[in-house]
């Protein structure tokens, strides 16, 4: 049966794909900086037989497996990029690039689409139709990120992609796969806000407007745009992740800004 085949295959490569994840671990690059990291995608390929196209939307990686008479094409993607995080696990594999972590799973994203790649290669006999296998850069770079630079340069094209899955590790016990129609994971947005004050010295705030107090007092409001303003049954989240004000302990600043997402 396929599904015993493809089972030991997994076995297979189970370890050679730790091995990848781990060497992706120690070796994370930020958006659209991906240069070693596709080269080492591409090379990964190549030592299969798969044709490879490098550069597409500048750092992705496009691969086609085209087996049978099948005039469908399903499309396979993970995400390349890391986060600029300092690593502090103290892995034996933890980053070499200082302040740059894969803290969000891309490392085994495309870990796993590469032993993805490894399998279906090996069953390709049984497998009638197209597989597209797209390594994408910069999706932490939303909404500016690697997927509509690759969609412009015609990821989606040549062939023709008619369905296209990925996958995000998440909380779930080992060996559960979560899964259903449509969208699953939220998607994403910015807002950036600068508050404009007037700049005085510290001995005398009455001179000036204090922007970094004006700051405190929106970050507590806009908190209750999630807890008052949103249908309780709706995902939404409203976060803090960057905020930048003054330039010395004894001078009230002029302006504070601020990042969400």
């Amino acid at each position: 049966m396929l599904k015993n085949k493809v089972e030991k295959l997994v076995d297979k490569y189970l370890d050679e794909v730790i091995s990848i994840r781990r060497h992706l671990h120690q070796n994370p690059e930020l958006s659209l900086k991906e240069f070693e990291t596709s080269k080492f995608v591409a090379k990964e390929l190549k030592k299969i037989g798969l044709e490879v196209q490098e550069g597409i939307g500048k750092t992705g990686v496009v691969s086609n497996l085209n087996v049978g008479k099948g005039e469908k094409t399903l499309m396979l993607r993970a995400d390349m990029d890391a986060l600029p995080i300092q690593e502090e696990t103290g892995l034996k594999f933890k980053s070499n690039n200082p302040g740059v972590m894969h803290a969000c799973g891309h490392d085994v994203h495309t870990s796993i689409l590469l032993g993805v790649t490894k399998v279906l290669n090996e069953i390709k006999d049984e497998i009638n139709g197209n597989v597209k296998f797209v390594f994408q850069p910069a999706e932490e770079n939303n909404p500016t990120g690697g997927s509509p630079l690759m969609i412009k340069e015609g990821v989606l094209e040549n062939p023709h992609v008619d369905n296209a899955i990925a996958l995000h590790v998440w909380d779930y016990p080992i060996g559960t796969i979560a899964v259903k129609p449509n969208a699953m994971m939220s998607e994403s947005n910015r807002i950036f806000i600068t508050i404009k004050g007037q700049a005085s010295h510290a001995s005398k705030p009455h001179e000036g407007h204090d922007a970094i107090v004006c700051a405190a007092y929106l970050i507590t409001q806009l908190q209750t745009i999630v807890s008052r303003a949103i249908d309780p049954s709706d995902v939404v989240v409203l976060t803090l992740s960057k905020i930048n004000g003054g330039v010395r302990y004894n001078v009230l600043p002029g302006e504070v800004s601020r990042g969400y997402s």
